[in-house]
């Protein structure tokens, strides 16, 4: 294992010689080249060298060029709280934006469904045969149920009914004459008819 590690090494600081003395050949051929020839070339040559290197090379083929100083960056400046205001919280930020946004929107979505499907049933009047036993059952009593049959599970008042359904107590009395005049007793079956539509 030693040896591994010790050949690792040797490769790692041979890679290092190898890359220092490309960069110094690459920069002694930059420094040597004219104005034009360092204008001519490629953009992506010179957007490898940092910015010291790059002042470095203006400064032998143009002096008569100052371009300012580089701004050195201390290491320590970077801290983990920097890192985390500029890499993380955007992120948490976005994160919890969208988690809002798709909250809100699921939210709006199972509040909208259930109205919506009453108004898609409500809209075209029933046909229902005259005998209501065969009725669809009302999924709960509300002003767009029409035409169908429901069952409480507690008893309920006539008027507080008749309030649920948006119709008057009346109406809801005289389709449900089978029900005494008292209250809605559980379990029992309460018609629901506007008169909108046809009995067969």
């Amino acid at each position: 294992m030693p040896k591994r590690l010790e050949a690792f090494l040797k490769d790692v600081s041979t890679l290092r010689a190898q890359q220092s003395a490309e960069q110094s050949a690459r920069m002694d051929r930059l420094k040597a080249m004219t104005p034009e020839q360092l204008v001519r070339l490629p953009r992506q040559e010179l957007q490898e060298l940092t910015d010291r290197q790059y002042a470095e090379i203006v400064r032998h083929v143009a002096p008569e060029h100052r371009l300012p100083e580089p701004q050195e960056v201390s290491v320590g400046a970077f801290t983990f709280w920097a890192r985390l205001r500029w890499i993380a919280l955007p992120t948490a930020a976005r994160a919890a934006m969208l988690g809002v946004l798709t909250g809100l929107l699921v939210l709006f979505v199972s509040l909208a469904v259930g109205p919506a499907n009453d108004w898609w049933h409500y809209r075209t009047p029933p046909v229902r045969s005259a005998e209501a036993s065969t009725w669809p059952p009302c999924p709960r009593l509300s002003g767009w149920v029409d035409g169908c049959t429901y069952v409480p599970m507690r008893d309920i008042a006539w008027d507080r009914a008749a309030s649920l359904l948006e119709m008057p107590e009346a109406e809801l009395r005289q389709a449900n004459q089978h029900i005494g005049p008292a209250y809605i007793p559980a379990q029992t079956t309460l018609v629901v008819w506007r008169h909108r539509g046809k009995l067969d």
